[in-house]
């Protein structure tokens, strides 16, 4: 089949657009009436698009799963990115400190009193019984 697809002469996505069609007709096949010769029917396929009748149908689900399934790896690896660059930052005393400054000049910006050290615990006002 991949020797059908390079003798074709097919653009890329036109190629992968008749690979497409394939599958989602042997998936349909499955469920109903089997494509008796697949060969045959790839060579149809791309007897179609050479000659520019090749108008995609069973391909198109498979077409959106595949790039569904393409952008869900894209997000996952974008996220792991994130977690790594995060873990690294958080563990960088250096990087800690630039983002305490932007914190700091927040605050000051915002006119927020800064608050107290984690360790100094709550701070209780009492007042003087009379």
């Amino acid at each position: 089949m991949e020797k059908a697809l390079r003798n074709g002469g097919l653009r890329g996505d036109l190629a992968q657009s008749v690979l497409d069609e394939l599958e989602g007709a042997i998936r349909r096949g499955r469920q109903g009436t089997p494509i008796a010769r697949p060969v045959s029917y790839l060579l149809r396929l791309l007897e179609r698009a050479q000659t520019g009748q090749f108008v995609p149908d069973a391909g198109l689900p498979i077409a959106r799963e595949r790039q569904k399934q393409a952008l869900d790896v894209e997000h996952r690896v974008r996220r792991d990115e994130e977690k790594r660059q995060y873990a690294t930052e958080r563990d960088d005393p250096e990087a800690n400190s630039r983002i305490q400054a932007v914190i700091d000049e927040c605050f000051r910006n915002l006119k927020i009193p800064p608050r107290a050290p984690r360790d100094a615990g709550p701070q209780l006002k009492t007042s003087a019984s009379p």
